[in-house]
């Protein structure tokens, strides 16, 4: 899959942010118009990132189709391209080594994930570049602060600022060296 734009992850991120999943509306803190938003969109349909459903009466229409409108939500590929875990997948039983592969998810992960969500509501509007942070940090791989600053175009004492900025909003961070990869930063519990 090609390399996801900033502007895909935003997207992406506000979508997984939301409740039902739906795309629209764009987040606040994109400028785009008119014949971007479609091209945009329609790369990450393209992609398989996003997917286009019948919309219910409380759902913005992407386009109308037949008289019916259609919204888009975001896909199982899509929060897996930005590092968030499809809730209720199993792994594919075809392949025999499948489930020695994936680990199920403990109890505390769960219990951290939700946490971590309702931490984020409370401190970040989705879309934001601080929201975006967030979904690095939670990744199991994590992130490094050149990762950071590459996907939020922050100089480098901005992106350690809004670590700051995180950890002082309850928000427990850790910092570990890897071979490779040098300081690499992930969000690992919620503080109370």
């Amino acid at each position: 899959m090609s390399k996801l734009t900033d502007t895909h992850l935003v997207i992406l991120s506000t979508a997984a942010g939301r409740d039902d999943g739906t795309v629209l509306p764009l987040a606040a803190s994109l400028k785009l118009k008119g014949g971007a938003v479609t091209a945009t969109l329609n790369s990450l349909l393209k992609k398989g990132l996003l997917a286009e459903v019948p919309a219910t009466p409380d759902q913005a229409a992407w386009r109308q189709e037949n008289d019916r409108p259609l919204t888009l939500l975001i896909s199982d590929a899509g929060r897996a391209a930005i590092g968030v875990e499809v809730e209720g997948t199993e792994p594919d039983q075809s392949d025999p080594d499948a489930s020695a592969q994936t680990e199920p998810p403990s109890p505390s992960r769960d219990a951290l994930e939700t946490s971590i969500r309702e931490k984020v509501a409370a401190l970040s509007t989705a879309g934001t570049k601080q929201a975006l942070m967030v979904i690095l940090l939670c990744r199991k791989e994590g992130a490094t602060l050149d990762e950071l600053v590459a996907e939020t175009r922050w100089q480098p004492h901005t992106t350690r600022a809004a670590l700051t900025r995180l950890r002082q909003k309850g928000i427990s961070i850790s910092r570990t060296v890897e071979d490779g990869r040098g300081s690499v930063y992930r969000i690992l519990e919620a503080s109370e």
